[in-house]
């Protein structure tokens, strides 16, 4: 690596042709160390790096008087040697085509090459041809993203994250255009995939684009609403409460599902091709859950729909009040069981307090994710029994 504040002369040039020609700027350090120029687009020195000559080309020492005392270091203007007549001149890039033209004769071939570098710096022609290449060897290595149909895999994913990440280190110039197609193809993959894709796919190219900064938080809100009500018109409560996708939407709409609708629905945030449109009635689902947690006497599915469904925010009135009729019911049962019970109805019994104690966390919003803050509605003395029947396990 070069060091930044070290000075280098001029020891000569390379000669690439003979006779008249432009030829490639050798250093010194000092030592006995010969160093070749790496430059940007706009002949600036990036780099000096150690030259051996090992394929043996001819290096011209004589150079003009005083060339060989003026100092360069990184980020100087690289020195353009070139023969003419028999003679060495040393053009200086850095002082532009016109103050180089000053003096030289402009017909000669040699002199129109050096103009014609110098220019090319200058007006940038080097930087969009370099840009040009590297998009095109971009295109090339990451064809399968770019230029063939979205795959429903793991490895087409893969493929998308790599393309990001190479891109990401293109320059600002390359990279913007890049970025506003990849962005496009991210958003080809969920139209193709988002109502038959596996979750746990949806979910990985979610993560994976959210971390590059690829999308907006608009675009993950409306994907994950788009996967849990998929999830949720075809019966699917496994996948769609599975921890790392629940928790995922949660992250992504802390209001719930619900609340996100109602705002989505009512207000411009999403534009007319991105629109919230359910398909699918969030509270009939809710309701449903609840008649299955009645049924089953488990609430546990109840409980995790309603951290989605309303996360930070209230039940909906119409679910809490759907919720404590079945917990007063629960209630008035469990009251009336421990008057006088069997062994048998005892394992009833509790399962129905546990019931209870689901549902009154779900209901009690606030508390919901703290089952000892909850009041249940019982009296004090069958509390007291129940937590001392399962803390027993009679």
């Amino acid at each position: 690596m070069t060091d930044e504040q070290t000075c280098y002369r001029l020891a000569g040039w390379m000669r690439l042709v003979p006779g008249d020609c432009v030829g490639i700027a050798v250093f010194t350090d000092g030592s006995n160390m010969q160093f070749l120029p790496e430059t940007d687009d706009r002949l600036r020195i990036l780099e000096f790096h150690p030259f051996f000559n090992e394929e043996g080309y001819t290096i011209e020492r004589g150079l003009p008087p005083g060339a060989d005392a003026t100092a360069y270091s990184v980020g100087s203007g690289v020195p353009i040697p070139f023969a003419k007549g028999g003679l060495t001149i040393i053009a200086d890039s850095g002082g532009g085509s016109g103050a180089f033209l000053e003096g030289q004769e402009r017909g000669d071939p040699t002199v129109k090459s050096v103009v014609e570098i110098i220019e090319k710096a200058e007006t940038g022609a080097f930087e969009q041809a370099g840009l040009a290449r590297k998009e095109f060897d971009f295109y090339s290595r990451h064809s399968t993203v770019f230029l063939e149909d979205p795959v429903h895999s793991r490895y087409w994913i893969e493929l998308l994250k790599r393309a990001a990440l190479d891109a990401a280190a293109l320059p600002e110039r390359a990279r913007s255009p890049l970025r506003a197609k990849l962005v496009l193809i991210i958003g080809e993959w969920f139209k193709r995939f988002r109502t038959s894709g596996d979750p746990a796919l949806l979910l990985m190219l979610l993560r994976e684009v959210e971390s590059l900064r690829f999308v907006s938080r608009a675009f993950v809100k409306m994907r994950c609403y788009e996967i849990a009500t998929r999830l949720l018109a075809g019966g699917n409560h496994k996948d769609l409460l599975a921890p790392a996708l629940a928790k995922k939407i949660q992250k992504a709409i802390p209001e719930g599902l619900y609340y996100y609708e109602v705002s989505a629905k009512f207000t411009n945030q999403t534009n007319r091709t991105d629109r919230v449109t359910a398909d699918v009635d969030l509270l009939s689902h809710m309701h449903g859950m609840l008649r299955d947690g009645d049924r089953n006497l488990d609430f546990s599915t109840a409980l995790s729909a309603a951290n989605l469904m309303f996360g930070r925010e209230a039940l909906h009135p119409d679910i809490h009040e759907h919720a404590t009729m079945i917990a007063d019911q629960l209630v008035e049962r469990i009251e009336r069981g421990v008057v006088s019970y069997t062994l048998r109805q005892l394992e009833d019994l509790k399962t129905m307090y546990r019931a209870l104690v689901t549902l009154r966390q779900m209901m009690d919003w606030k508390d919901r994710s703290d089952s000892a803050a909850v009041a249940l509605g019982l009296s004090k003395t069958t509390t007291a029994l129940m937590e001392q029947w399962l803390k027993d396990r009679v």
